[in-house]
């Protein structure tokens, strides 16, 4: 299924696959989110002013900047400390970063003084997007609100200036969060593959950009769910060898999930989930059961989730975070917009929706 891009004003329009009722999404056309806060917390006896206004600035590739306004109102006093729940004044400020190409914008985010006299001593602060696009039903849970950005024990100066929030942190506290991780040591044991760390770090970012010369990242006018996955495997230079084509595969400029599906079974690296065995039992380049041949998804695999046995037509390729063998729950990210976690009952959805669950096995992971 193809994405449909509108040049003007994005509408936040996300296309559904309906199933049995249950609300799935097959792909994302590009999402506006619809909201965007800044919680800032002061440090103790720091002056805390009311009703203040900073920003947060974009920085694309290019060096063009992307300004949009906060608005601090009134604080509440938590443990002598001045909270503010700042924010964004005009949500539609936003609508550039989601549009075609103009996703570098994201990749580096300040907290900006652009005049105002008053110098903030900082203890934290908390940047978060909200999609609000959640799922959450019995056998899917989706997530739509996402931290995106974290400082912590900094000072805002009056006048010009600007603190870089990384993209690393507030995501990773996210996913620990998610997860339930108490220390950042046990957050890379949860994750030892770098490639599935790199699409943690783009969580909660939506658009495209094919303004590279080579495998641009999510593509441009048509981005696919498969282009998503596909980038991190190409970025972190990750090969598989097609025996049937005799070919070796570099992931570059894929634009369908059905292609990334077939490169992993061409590869012999396919396990298809068995729900009378529960089960991912190896299956080869035709498409033959091995049983006996098995194997538990990783962090950094690649599931195709194919929808109605393919009978639908349409599937949708996704990444794995985690497998709960006990339970049956994939933990995955998917994108391109936005880049988001989900859970999936794998058992439930092949059971009662006739759904099917293919893991590619990535190198690394053997």
């Amino acid at each position: 299924m193809k994405k449909i891009y509108k040049s003007f004003l994005i509408l936040g329009l996300i296309v559904i696959f309906i199933m049995n009722s249950q609300m799935v999404f097959a792909e994302y056309s590009q999402v506006m989110p619809k909201n965007f806060t800044a919680k800032m917390v002061l440090k103790s006896g720091a002056t805390a002013p009311h009703k203040i206004t900073r920003e947060i600035e974009f920085k694309n590739k290019n060096g063009k900047i992307l300004n949009v306004s906060i608005y601090f109102g009134n604080p509440t006093m938590i443990a002598g400390k001045a909270t503010y729940n700042g924010t964004i004044k005009n949500i539609n400020d936003l609508s550039l970063i989601t549009t075609l190409n103009n996703r570098t914008y994201w990749d580096k985010m300040y907290l900006a003084n652009n005049g105002g006299s008053t110098t903030l001593e900082i203890d934290t602060l908390e940047v978060s997007i909200d999609y609000e696009n959640k799922i959450d039903n019995s056998g899917r849970y989706k997530e739509s609100k996402y931290l995106i950005g974290k400082l912590s024990n900094v000072t805002l100066n009056g006048g010009i200036h600007e603190l870089l929030i990384s993209n690393y942190i507030g995501r990773r506290q996210f996913i620990m969060d998610f997860f339930n991780m108490p220390t950042t040591i046990e957050y890379y044991k949860k994750f030892p593959l770098k490639v599935s760390r790199d699409i943690i770090y783009d969580l909660g970012k939506s658009g495209t950009d094919n303004d590279i010369n080579t495998n641009p990242k999510y593509g441009g006018d048509n981005s696919l769910c498969s282009e998503t996955v596909s980038w991190y495997y190409a970025d972190n230079n990750i090969t598989v060898y097609d025996y049937v084509n005799k070919k070796t595969v570099d992931f570059k400029n894929i634009d369908y999930w059905r292609t990334m599906k077939n490169i992993f079974q061409n590869s012999r690296r396919m396990y298809s989930y068995h729900n009378g065995y529960q089960k991912w039992i190896f299956l080869d380049e035709n498409g033959n059961w091995i049983y006996g041949k098995e194997t538990t998804p990783l962090p950094g695999d690649y599931v195709s989730w194919d929808f109605n046995n393919e009978n639908a037509g349409d599937g949708h390729a996704i990444m794995v975070l985690d497998w709960n063998a006990d339970t049956k729950w994939l933990t995955y990210i998917d994108g391109p917009g936005p880049v988001s976690v989900g859970k999936v009952n794998v058992q439930k959805y092949e059971k009662d929706y006739n759904d099917d669950f293919n893991l590619g096995r990535i190198p690394g992971n053997d």
